[in-house]
Order: structure tokens, then C-alpha cells, then sequence
């Protein structure tokens, strides 16, 4: 996975739109994650990209790489098994790139001691 060829900022926009697609801001129910992905960001292809990028990665991947998810004919896309499938392929690929977009943010934590006893006099 070359996911490293994206900006953060890119990568971002894709994570974001990938959380509004989870959480039910899909525009065609009879299209896929990609295409809906480029709806939200009007990114074009390059959503499609970091989603091509990321998806083979994934246990259930088809191995097609504008399918990740075998194609269907359904009206609805987002229900029953390929439904199922594509909230857990939306699942990982909110993962992957939740680490990628977090890579070198590091977390400063402070400890401060209070000392309970009495001061020293000067």
C-alpha cells in the first residue's frame, strides 16, 4: 500500500467523507462507497484513488480493483449482504486511514507531583 503519495489534507477529506458515508449521508443508494465518497468531497477520482489504494488490504477484498465488493444489480446496494459488506470494507477503510492520518502525532502527557509535606523555610 503506497498510501503515503496523498497529502494529509487529502487523505482527511477522504476519511471525513468516509464517516458521513457510514453515517448515512449516502446520495445513491444503488452506487458504491467511491462514488459516494466523491460526492461529499467533489474530489473526482482522487477519492477513488486512496479507496483503490487502501481496499486490497481488506480479508474480503475481490480482488478487482473497481470492485472491492463484487458487483451487483440491486437497486439498493446498502442493504442485505452487500450492504453488510460494504459498512465493514467502510469500517477498515476508516481504520487504515485514521492511522495514516495520525502517523507522527504524538500525545504529550505532563505529570505534575504535588508535594504534601511542609516547604523548607529559608
Amino acid at each position: 500500500m503506497n498510501i503515503e503519495q496523498f497529502s494529509k489534507e487529502h487523505l482527511s477529506a477522504v476519511l471525513d467523507a468516509l464517516i458521513r458515508v457510514k453515517g448515512g449521508e449516502v446520495d445513491e443508494y444503488c452506487l458504491g462507497i467511491c462514488w459516494n465518497v466523491d460526492y461529499l468531497t467533489d474530489m473526482a477520482y482522487d477519492a477513488y484513488d486512496v479507496i483503490s489504494e487502501v481496499s486490497p488490504s481488506w480479508p474480503k477484498h475481490s480482488g478487482r480493483r473497481g470492485y472491492p465488493i463484487e458487483e451487483s444489480y440491486d437497486a439498493n446496494i446498502w442493504i442485505g449482504t452487500q450492504g453488510a459488506l460494504r459498512y465493514e470494507l467502510l469500517d477498515f477503510l476508516i481504520d487504515e486511514l485514521t492511522k495514516v492520518v495520525n502517523k507522527g502525532e504524538q500525545k504529550i502527557t505532563c505529570t505534575v507531583e504535588v508535594y504534601a509535606g511542609e516547604l523548607p523555610n529559608d
